[in-house]
């Protein structure tokens, strides 16, 4: 099996500086590209439509992945664009002219999926270009650099390479290695169609929920309102949503679910952490309802948080959406399967479904449209995306968008482990 990869990708070469990034094109087939090609093709013989397919080849100073790692090699890599849908804090410098163009137009096409259902409703000097939704018959998808573009058929040869691979070799999908990627490679699949809003002016940050009063601040901007760190769930209690006896204020991000930190390898985080964050535009009002986009944060099922040190409203807010963020548990407290009922598995998975419940119950408070709330993910946040519009039983959001990952990649699902109690007491 091996030997068959290593011959369609590098050939006879040794792997060095020459045959490096055909090592890096087998990995992002493995990893990522080819279970998107998957899903897609499994939601179009389910009957889905409106499937949007991009990708970020967009290679600058906001580039996410690059510069938390400091990697200097050209090319985008695996979650880049979230630099430029998310005002990092940590990102100091001004985005130059050219950056300042993806930023507004990625989060241009995000916040008219969210509000209508399509990314270019029309076009304009920003997005000159219709997007085209992928099909039987034709796969178009939106290459989004300094200019956008439609292309057809990424990776053609690559993908019916592996849809071959796979049928002769039904075992074949195990990790072969582990690298950062070339290029960025994910899916937009939208449920439901809706019509886009207009909003009157809210005053004052300070909203009346179901579960009582919620005091948030005011932007520093003075744009929009910022409500931090609301409980949405407590672990291991018979309540999970709880309830507020006085005005809750909402003013703490900072709460982090237990996990080793990847920088400095040192275990941070408290189970005191399933809080969610409620950006909420001036423009929101109980009149005049805003759309709603919820994020669920990747990294691997084992590392995350949802504050605006990383995830800033900014850029998105400003296009009369309302952003939700949220916490959910990760590693062993969130994703440890011993196959029985004491320990089932998917905690974190089960997290976000009870935030999602909390935003379809409450948002109205905020303004938001309840009736048009779309979640999206990047690596292990699209996996989670792509598993809850699997699940049926309730419906909780009408679109989805997945940001490199989804359930199909071999990363996703794994088998119960149960010696993973006892090496972790060593």
């Amino acid at each position: 099996m091996e030997g068959v990869l290593r011959q369609f990708y590098i050939g006879d070469e040794r792997i060095g500086e020459d045959t490096v990034w055909s090592v890096i094109d087998f990995i992002s087939d493995y990893k990522f590209n080819y279970g998107t090609v998957r899903s897609i093709q499994k939601y179009i013989e389910n009957g889905a439509e409106n499937i949007f397919n991009y990708m970020f080849s967009y290679d600058g100073a906001r580039n996410f992945v690059k510069d938390a790692l400091n990697l200097t090699g050209s090319g985008a890599a695996h979650a880049n664009e979230i630099g430029y849908l998310f005002d990092i804090s940590y990102m100091k410098n001004k985005p130059t002219p050219e950056g300042q163009t993806v930023i507004d137009s990625i989060t241009t096409l995000w916040s008219n999926f969210v509000k209508c259902g399509y990314p270019t409703p029309e076009t304009s000097e920003l997005l000159p270009v219709t997007w085209t939704p992928v099909s039987q018959n034709a796969w178009f998808y939106l290459d989004i650099d300094t200019d956008i573009s439609i292309k057809q058929r990424p990776f053609h040869a690559r993908m019916a390479f592996w849809e071959l691979f796979y049928k002769l070799n039904e075992k074949g999908q195990k990790a072969l290695t582990t690298m950062y990627l070339k290029y960025q490679f994910l899916a937009i699949a939208s449920c439901i169609l809706l019509q886009n809003l207009r909003a009157i002016p809210r005053i004052d940050p300070l909203v009346d929920t179901k579960l009582g009063l919620i005091r948030g601040l005011q932007s520093s901007n003075g744009q929009y309102s910022m409500f931090m760190g609301i409980p949405y769930a407590t672990v291991e209690e018979g309540n999970p949503f709880g309830g507020f006896d006085k005005v809750f204020e909402a003013y703490d991000d900072s709460a982090i679910c237990p996990q080793v930190e990847e920088f400095n390898n040192t275990i941070v985080g408290s189970l005191d952490c399933l809080h969610l964050n409620v950006y909420v535009p001036n423009t929101a009002s109980s009149q005049e309802r805003l759309p709603v986009l919820v994020w669920i944060y990747g990294g691997g099922f084992s590392i995350g948080f949802s504050g605006r040190h990383l995830y800033g409203p900014g850029y998105l807010v400003r296009h009369d959406i309302i952003l939700v963020t949220l916490n959910y548990r990760l590693g062993p407290y969130g994703f440890m399967c011993l196959d029985n009922p004491a320990v089932p598995g998917n905690q974190g998975l089960k997290d976000q479904r009870i935030a999602l419940k909390w935003v379809k119950d409450n948002i109205e408070a905020f303004g938001g449209d309840a009736n048009k709330i779309t979640i999206f993910g990047e690596s292990a946040g699209a996996s989670s995306v792509d598993l809850h519009l699997y699940y049926q039983e309730e419906r909780l959001f009408e679109q989805v968008i997945m940001q490199s990952g989804s359930a199909l990649s071999p990363w996703a699902v794994l088998e119960p482990d149960t010696s993973v109690p006892l090496a972790l007491a060593e």
